[in-house]
């Protein structure tokens, strides 16, 4: 029976999958033509290219080459600031990799300021999602492109003010694809495509990835239309453990793509070349973006004299760059616009239909989450299916006698109403045991960089596993914060109990930083019932840190203070896995159930992330029970659901 069940969800969850044919490509081009790349829209690029160079006074167009880097390639910004400062603005630019995606944004009429706003605002988890590897890549990028949609709307390359070449790999013929022209999102997912990290990207009957995996430094297409070049490059060096076998793969990887970015550099004599010096910082260092830009700023300005001899600035250079300077008001607005819509509905809008398949644990029992009647824990294969703002999620799960289907709904409408549902249906010996239910509708009523404010309902429900019992919890009220980073958050409500108790209650969350690293959180939560009702019991979201409470109580009030340490760097191993938001803190606990009861100790969490996403949160914590005179201890591993 079990087997039967199991194998109904496995298949809920994996018929889409089914549905899609096994992709085959024609490889049979000539392998002679390997080395020879192809250009799509190069007419016209030229003509643009020119035609810049002759509005500028220019004797032939500038160009300029920005190479990979990941987060190390932020330092490109720094440079077209320092640029825009001077008066300097390119005729057209060489890009790939993180680069491509600079240029993009810029010529799309981006300020440096703006684009480091966007990669700023949202983290790498937010931006991708780990996925099974069914189309050859661990995370998927359409949130990523689904972010610079929301705020450009549709664009094509070849209509961006400055012509932009992006440097691609195509894995079924093998040659390089310079795209001049296309689908600006398709090729910016195109370029990022680092192997085994993302899928390759299929478009125009290519299967594309970053061209930077074989030249991180493209510097000979530039000097195809000109002989006035400027490169902006993110070589690093540094010493490595060469005995890591993730670091051995990582060097492997490097020292192709950077020996023909060096050759071709070293090939020109002519050209400016800006080393920007980021070796310090890793490449998934996304946290140091302003010092990074900072040493991208500063390399530009040291070499400032053989820039402004390149660019032969005029009259005509500053008119240009005034053209292309006052076109960017209204795309700040469409920013301010996208991310303020964000912090209101935490969701992306994505532009296509996007499915994902996913594997992984969830651990909700001391994880923070919204579920105060069910803190499941298991292992699980799931799958998303998500479009626009609407999220569809199931996950079959094991764990470690029960087994069933975990669902859930999420969506909002415009910014101002946001709704998430959650249905759970567990089997133990073959037999039903649990249906648990879940409901959470928010009206966004205001929200600002300041202050917001959201009404919400909750509603959840759980039936045992003879079907008896109901266990239910009904709340709805107010919560808001202060600050656009949420520091402090504060809600009010009411709630109703199956036990027919009706209550009222508040909290407070505080989290801020003193002085140096160290930081202070508060947490307080107060609840009871109104007069003439019954008593109210401890859920299991609540936290508790000490002793085991369970009862039902005349009122509750939970008061927890810790006092935290948050280095200013992050560790990795390899800079593959990157140990983040480590905290180490002192707490001291005080809740009052019908009686005191106080609790002090240290507490240890941290992120584990693999290639800047991918969290996976550790938790820690031991004390002194003063009311039990005894020592307690918990460790939690998992995600949020």
């Amino acid at each position: 029976m079990r087997k039967l069940v199991s194998i109904i969800l496995l298949l809920i969850l994996i018929l889409p999958s089914l549905c899609i044919a096994e992709e085959t490509y024609d490889t049979s081009d000539e392998i002679m033509l390997i080395d020879v790349p192809v250009y799509i829209g190069e007419e016209a690029f030229i003509k643009k290219a020119q035609e810049r160079a002759a509005a500028a006074g220019r004797s032939q167009p500038l160009g300029l080459v920005l190479s990979g880097g990941a987060a190390r390639a932020m330092a490109h910004l720094g440079v077209l600031k320092k640029l825009e400062e001077e008066g300097i603005v390119p005729d057209f630019m060489v890009t790939n990799s993180m680069g491509s995606i600079i240029a993009l944004l810029y010529s799309a009429g981006i300020s440096c300021d703006d684009i480091y706003d966007v990669m700023t605002e949202f983290t790498l988890g937010e931006f991708f999602k780990p996925q099974l590897p069914v189309k050859g890549g661990v995370l998927d990028t359409s949130r990523f492109v689904s972010v610079i949609h929301g705020i450009l709307g549709d664009r094509r390359i070849e209509d961006l003010d400055i012509p932009v070449a992006v440097i691609c790999e195509d894995l079924i013929t093998r040659r390089q694809i310079i795209f001049e022209a296309g689908d600006m999102y398709d090729i910016i997912e195109g370029s990022i495509v680092i192997p085994v990290d993302f899928a390759p990207k299929e478009y125009m009957g290519y299967l594309l990835m970053d061209g930077g995996c074989t030249n991180i430094v493209p510097v000979d297409h530039a000097y195809r239309y000109t002989d006035k070049v400027a490169v902006s490059s993110t070589l690093y060096t540094f010493k490595q453990n060469l005995r890591n076998f993730v670091t051995v793969v990582n060097r492997m990887q490097d020292v192709s793509k950077t020996r023909k970015g060096v050759e071709e550099i070293k090939k020109h004599e002519n050209l400016v070349w800006l080393r920007n010096p980021v070796e310090k910082y890793s490449f998934m260092g996304f946290d140091k973006s302003d010092e990074i830009i900072q040493l991208g700023y500063e390399c530009a300005e040291e070499h400032m004299g053989e820039l402004k001899s390149l660019a032969e600035l005029s009259d005509k250079t500053e008119a240009e760059q005034a053209s292309f300077l006052a076109k960017r008001e209204k795309n700040r607005e469409k920013i301010d616009d996208f991310c303020r819509r964000y912090r209101k509905t935490e969701m992306i809008p994505l532009r296509e239909l996007t499915p994902l398949f996913t594997i992984g644990i969830s651990m909700l029992g001391e994880i923070p989450n919204d579920y105060y009647l069910n803190n499941y824990n298991y292992l699980y294969l799931g799958e998303e299916l998500g479009y626009k703002t609407m999220r569809i999620n199931l996950r079959e799960y094991w764990f470690p006698d029960n087994y069933g289907l975990d669902s859930a709904l999420t969506f909002a409408l415009g910014d101002f109403f946001k709704s998430k549902t959650r249905g759970l249906v567990d089997f133990k010996d073959n037999e039903l045991h649990k249906f648990y239910y879940y409901s959470n509708n928010e009206i966004i009523y205001f929200s600002g960089d300041r202050f917001g404010i959201d009404p919400f309902c909750t509603f959840e429900g759980t039936l045992d596993r003879d079907m008896d019992e109901i266990d239910s919890f009904h709340r709805a009220g107010l919560k808001g914060y202060i600050g656009r980073d949420k520091f402090i958050k504060f809600s009010a409500f009411g709630f109703k109990e199956n036990q027919d108790t009706d209550g009222w209650g508040g909290s407070v969350n505080f989290d801020h930083k003193l002085v140096w690293l160290l930081h202070l959180q508060e947490k307080a939560t107060y609840r009871m019932p109104l007069p003439g009702n019954d008593t109210i019991c401890l859920y299991k979201n609540d936290g508790v840190r000490g002793k085991t409470i369970k009862g039902d109580f005349d009122q509750i009030l939970m008061a927890q203070t810790t006092l935290y340490l948050k280095p200013d760097f992050t560790p990795s191993l390899a800079e593959a896995f990157i140990f983040s938001d480590v905290r180490l803190g002192v707490f001291g606990d005080f809740y009052y159930f019908d009686e005191p009861i106080f609790t002090a100790g240290l507490s240890f969490d941290f992120n584990i992330v693999f290639i800047g996403v991918m969290p996976v949160k550790f938790l820690c914590y031991g004390g002194w029970d003063f009311d039990q005179k005894k020592i307690f201890t918990k460790f939690a591993i998992g995600t949020e659901f």
